[in-house]
């Protein structure tokens, strides 16, 4: 018979693991929360929208823990499961850089028109900050929303070099930057700002056009590339579905995962790969 105090010893043993455990856990969930929360602050008032972060925190919380347990519930293995945590983990990341890219993709869009018209405007004798209200009050959608906060922030003592170089970095756009960079350089040595704009325009309006050109040329080889990369993981789904019993040594033996991890390994090559071939910078 196990001696009381030995009983006693693993009891408070136990006690100080568990509290130590939760203690640690407990602080990683706060940092991650804290984490969360911050991306979504900075990616909806860069978004410029008005979006309560503490509650999209508490839904991304809640299908953190709901996802995975629905797809056990159903009857996926508990590998599938764990999959999904960490795909629901990463989806904030991935989500935000995807609308992020969207934004820039229609800033760089219509930023020549932008030019264009401001060009226009300084020709017609307008100042720099009138020419940028006019288009702000004219037009609509992101760009509009940057160059209204570059005026909100010049009324406010911000000087221009300042806000634009906050623009820039807002953006993160190399179109952007080139622009930044002209309007500055020519304020400051007190060249022709309308011919630089216009100039300017015309270079990044042809730029655009040639990487559409080159997006449209390569589209085959990126779906290729999306296609290589996923149909392994649904052809597995779908034979879990049909073959449950089959499939289930993939999942709970060792030669299983290490095929998976073999599988997961090449997928992740040969789409890097592909990618890398289809990307082309100009």
């Amino acid at each position: 018979m196990i001696p009381l105090s030995t009983l006693l010893s693993l009891f408070f043993a136990f006690s100080i693991g568990f509290g130590v455990v939760a203690l640690i856990g407990r602080d990683i969930v706060t940092s991650y929360q804290t984490a969360i929360t911050e991306l979504f602050e900075r990616f909806f008032s860069d978004q410029f929208m008005t979006v309560n972060a503490n509650q999209m925190v508490a839904a991304y919380f809640f299908a953190l823990l709901a996802f995975p347990t629905v797809l056990y519930w159903v009857g996926f293995p508990w590998f599938i499961a764990g999959v999904s945590i960490i795909v629901v983990l990463l989806t904030p990341y991935l989500a935000v850089k995807v609308m992020e890219g969207l934004r820039r993709k229609q800033i760089v869009n219509s930023l020549p028109d932008a030019l264009q018209q401001i060009g226009a405007a300084l020709r017609a004798g307008s100042t720099f900050n009138t020419a940028l209200d006019s288009l702000v009050s004219e037009q609509e959608g992101p760009l509009s929303q940057e160059f209204s906060l570059v005026l909100r922030e010049q009324r406010l003592g911000i000087g221009l070099d300042v806000s634009l170089e906050d623009l820039g970095d807002r953006v993160k756009s190399e179109d952007m930057d080139i622009t930044v960079s002209a309007i500055l350089i020519a304020q400051d040595v007190g060249g022709n700002l309308a011919e630089v704009l216009t100039r300017l325009a015309d270079t990044l309006r042809a730029k655009i056009s040639m990487e559409e050109r080159i997006r449209s040329l390569t589209a085959q080889g990126v779906m290729q590339g999306y296609v290589v990369t996923a149909l392994p993981s649904f052809i597995v789904l779908a034979l879990l579905l049909l073959e449950r019993e089959s499939m289930l040594p993939l999942f709970t033996s060792l030669l299983g995962w290490v095929f998976i991890a073999v599988i997961l390994t090449l997928q992740t090559c040969g789409g890097w790969f592909i990618r890398k071939i289809v990307s082309i910078d100009i």
